[in-house]
């Protein structure tokens, strides 16, 4: 992360900076350094948590004194953030830090009378994010990684029935794509390849879009994608790029061989939590990866045995 802050300058364009991760992970902290970072002297602090009782207020409490010194503003929209527009003082200088994401689709979703469609939740957070995005010179969005963090919350559901609601995200990136400059690429891990083709039609087959699944390399890279960032290809880097460069060559069967021949052990990756497999694979060849951090735990005796297997089937020494 260290070597990214050094490099991330926002001098001379407007940027828009997503930073996700688990529970604890640091992603707070490296977002509030990337703030400071930046010569904008107008630096906001955008809160989307909904307080609720003393324990909430407490939070906030810890929080601010944790920003004070630092030169933040808070603005608290828990919803409808767009309305803070007219809070900010030159906003085509400022920087806004959003934290977080998460939050606000919970917010958004979840009222007091009940919940909200998650059609509508989607228009209006969009809506909402493009007038921010389109009035201040630079935004950073802080997101919860709620589905591998290994932690459960009180509204996890509705969050995945909000990510696995995809009739927007091709227009919504299509979207960006188009308009906002520094925008380019996309990593697809939905898992729909509806949606992987929708976003090709819809940029012109322009965007650079990366398979975010090492199961389906072969099938997004025939509607156009660029290549995968890959799990697989810690343990099997040489297998990994050949599947994707026989298809550039246009040896499909070559490409498509190596895809399904190597479906068991991606699957024994993914087994559990990612990144607990790899590490246990990358141990078991022999590569000292370090230990697993809280909340990741040790990999289940019967699934180490199960990823040995696949990856001697597949041809990789084991230590």
């Amino acid at each position: 992360m260290s070597d990214i802050l050094n490099r991330t300058d926002f001098t001379g364009k407007s940027h828009i900076v997503l930073i996700t991760g688990g529970s604890g992970s640091g992603k707070s902290a490296f977002a509030e350094n990337l703030v400071l970072k930046q010569p904008a002297e107008n630096r906001y602090y955008l809160a989307t948590m909904q307080v609720y009782g003393s324990e909430g207020r407490e939070r906030v409490m810890r929080h601010r004194q944790l920003r004070h010194g630092k030169g933040f503003e808070t603005l608290e929209y828990p919803t409808d953030v767009a309305d803070c527009i007219g809070k900010i003082h030159q906003p085509t200088d400022a920087v806004v830090l959003l934290e977080c994401m998460s939050n606000l689709v919970a917010n958004e979703m979840f009222t007091e009378t009940g919940t909200l469609h998650q059609e509508l939740v989607i228009r209006k957070i969009t809506r909402h994010l493009r007038k921010l995005f389109d009035a201040v010179c630079h935004v950073i969005v802080v997101t919860n990684n709620v589905f591998e963090d290994g932690k459960c919350n009180p509204y996890i559901n509705g969050l995945r029935g909000f990510a696995a609601y995809e009739n927007y995200a091709p227009e919504t990136i299509a979207y960006l794509f188009n308009n906002v400059e520094n925008i380019v690429a996309v990593k697809e891990a939905s898992g729909n390849i509806s949606q992987v083709a929708k976003i090709m039609q819809l940029t012109d087959g322009k965007i650079d879009l990366y398979s975010g699944n090492d199961d389906q390399v072969v099938p997004i890279l025939s509607l156009g994608g660029s290549g995968v960032i890959s799990v697989l290809s810690n343990v099997a880097p040489r297998k990994t790029h050949d599947m994707v460069q026989k298809f550039l060559d246009g040896d499909v069967a070559g490409s498509r061989e190596i895809q399904l021949r190597a479906l068991p052990l991606i699957d024994a990756l993914f087994c559990e939590v990612n990144p607990i497999p790899v590490k246990k694979a990358m141990q078991l060849m022999g590569v000292d990866c370090g230990p697993l951090r809280m909340p990741l735990t040790e990999m289940e005796p019967q699934n180490q045995e199960r990823l040995a297997k696949a990856m001697k089937d597949f041809g990789i020494k084991l230590a």
